[in-house]
């Protein structure tokens, strides 16, 4: 296959939801200023590439002619990006460790980290379910969803406590 307008859409997606979250949210379990710092620019980055796959694909939509939001995997990662972009929004304001007003609320804290935890869950459920309408061979999409599934066992779960 050759590159087209519409390859930036899976590329930007998946290099966002996959290697630059799953390293943010592992950065971060490590914890401390600087991994705190770092995760909000990993994070950041992937929002930047999310919204440059959305306007990716909604630009070939149109070019094409054809209806916008028109499956699950369009909502999955329509509802993905914008969690991602609320998230990063207050936590750019309450939650960085220098200024945040919110810093130190655990409730903030706390909703902010399951929030990003549904949050990667949809945006990899909206790329599995891309992958799949691009490639219908079943062993090729078991390997995409298998070392997905195994990154989500890595990262999702809670960080080891303290010793």
């Amino acid at each position: 296959r050759t590159w087209v307008w519409f390859s930036g859409h899976p590329f930007t997606m998946t290099l966002a939801a996959v290697p630059l979250a799953v390293n943010a949210a592992l950065v971060k379990k490590v914890g401390g200023f600087d991994n705190t710092v770092l995760h909000g620019n990993l994070l950041s980055l992937a929002v930047f590439l999310m919204l440059v796959g959305f306007y990716v694909i909604y630009e070939n939509k149109e070019r094409m002619n054809k209806e916008h939001y028109a499956t699950w995997h369009a909502w999955i990662g329509l509802v993905a990006i914008g969690g991602f972009l609320g998230s990063a929004c207050l936590a750019f304001v309450g939650l960085h460790p220098q200024y945040g007003a919110l810093k130190t609320s655990q409730a903030v804290r706390f909703l902010h980290r399951w929030g990003g935890r549904s949050n990667l869950v949809l945006a990899w459920v909206a790329c599995a379910t891309g992958f799949v309408k691009l490639q219908p061979d079943p062993s090729i999409q078991a390997l995409f969803a298998v070392p997905l599934a195994y990154l989500a066992w890595v990262v999702l779960r809670p960080a080891p406590a303290a010793k």
